[in-house]
């Protein structure tokens, strides 16, 4: 409430003297609302008072080097130390992935047994035409492929396709890069699924495929792609992807259960089957000609295939170790547990870049043969392999030897041959076919 000044109230007081009853009244009234109004006037807003904070300049001090003392240099006596000689140290295993590698065995080669076809009692290969019967292949489903799964957050790691980013089917029995950079993918069932990035391509016994379980898978030097089915022989898909043709026991094959598939350098096919030996197609496509056992082969079980920088053609078979086929084709060498060879079921076989020639095998690790074959290296789980069950072998650009196994996932030799680096089984491929 404001206060009126002392002077208005002498001067109101001074005029009530000579004012009538009404006049006194109205006088009052007049006052009383004065007061009222003054009262009820809005009070002005405070601010509160903002002070700037004080900004001062920092100013360093330099100590004269006159002023410094040069720090005391005390030469230690070493004679004076007091030493103590270390004990064993204790050596206590990582948690890694990244394995050195034990001491493998070496054993030299024996004498392997020689087996010319046509002596002894083994039979001339036999030779018996190829019938070529190529037909119009169905149009082949086409589905988009959705983004590859991807489990942890490192760009670099692994990511997976399954039905769900469009395969066709779970279970991947064998893989081929073409040479347009497209990947084939041989399944268990599914038939024959090819990926180029964008679209996944589905083949099947409704396009034309013999059978949907395709265990191997070759592309020739004019662009076919072949599929080594189980129970339906082999089938051969023309360059443009229009034709399917069929090679069974009716065509020639010797069986119809094909493991593995190889063009040599001289451009014929060779067929390894499950029951009926090998089935070499002449480069014409005119004629088969089957090595079994009655030949000289090892076994009839024939799982793997390789021709090495001599010419020469090596089958892993099963229980029959490995067979080498000399390059002009005349005569068998076997190597067996008796030669040195870790196991009799050859599952795989590479040739590296030293020449030397490496076998996974079923239960047994890998033997690895010298390049001038007069001794064989394990390597097995004591010296540090993931799993003695090896499907696949790859060796990379560096050096480095891949073991793909049943059961351990992967182990990565390296180049020196003096540490395996184990992939975990949760991140890692069943099968290298690459």
């Amino acid at each position: 409430m404001k206060i009126f000044p002392v002077y208005s109230i002498i001067v109101i007081h001074s005029m009530t003297k000579r004012m009538t009853t009404k006049s006194l009244f109205q006088t009052a009234l007049f006052i009383t609302g004065l007061f009222f109004f003054s009262c009820n006037q809005p009070k002005e807003q405070e601010h509160p008072t903002i002070i700037a904070p004080k900004v001062m300049a920092t100013i360093g001090y330099t100590v004269p080097n006159d002023s410094v003392t040069p720090p005391k240099v005390v030469v230690v006596d070493e004679r004076k130390l007091k030493k103590i000689k270390t004990g064993t140290p204790k050596v206590v295993p990582t948690h890694t992935n990244v394995h050195p590698v034990g001491k493998p065995k070496i054993v030299l080669a024996g004498t392997p047994r020689v087996c010319i076809p046509g002596q002894d009692t083994f039979l001339v290969p036999k030779t018996v035409s190829a019938i070529d019967r190529p037909f119009t292949a169905a149009i082949p489903e086409v589905v988009i492929a959705k983004d590859a799964l991807i489990k942890d957050q490192n760009p670099a790691g692994f990511s997976s396709f399954s039905k769900l980013q469009g395969l066709k089917h779970g279970n991947i029995a064998c893989m081929l890069q073409d040479k347009n950079g497209n990947i084939w993918f041989g399944t268990n069932g599914g038939g024959v699924s090819k990926y180029d990035g964008k679209f996944f391509t589905h083949f099947t016994e409704k396009e034309g495929l013999s059978n949907n379980i395709v265990q191997s898978i070759l592309e020739d030097k004019s662009g076919n792609i072949w599929f080594g089915t189980y129970g339906g022989g082999v089938s051969r898909l023309s360059r443009d992807g229009m034709f399917f043709t069929h090679f069974t026991e009716k065509e020639g094959l010797s069986n119809n259960i094909v493991q593995s598939i190889l063009e040599d350098k001289s451009g014929n096919i060779w067929f390894g089957t499950y029951g009926g030996g090998v089935s070499r197609l002449s480069r014409d496509g005119k004629s088969f000609t089957h090595f079994t056992e009655k030949e000289g082969l090892s076994n009839n079980n024939v799982l793997s295939i390789l021709e090495d920088k001599s010419g020469n053609i090596w089958f892993g078979t099963e229980y029959g170790g490995v067979s080498r086929l000399n390059r002009v084709g005349t005569s068998f060498t076997h190597f067996t547990e008796k030669e040195g060879l870790s196991n009799t079921i050859v599952q795989r076989i590479l040739e590296d870049k030293n020449g030397n020639i490496w076998f996974g095998t079923a239960g047994g690790g890998v033997s690895r043969l010298s390049r001038d074959g007069t001794s064989f290296t394990h390597f097995t789980e004591k010296e540090g392999l993931s799993d003695n069950d090896v499907v696949s072998i790859l060796e990379d650009k560096s050096g480095n030897i891949w073991f793909g196994t049943f059961g351990g996932g992967i182990s990565r030799l390296n180049r020196e041959g003096k540490s395996f680096t184990h992939l975990p089984k949760k991140k890692a491929f069943l099968i290298i076919m690459f």
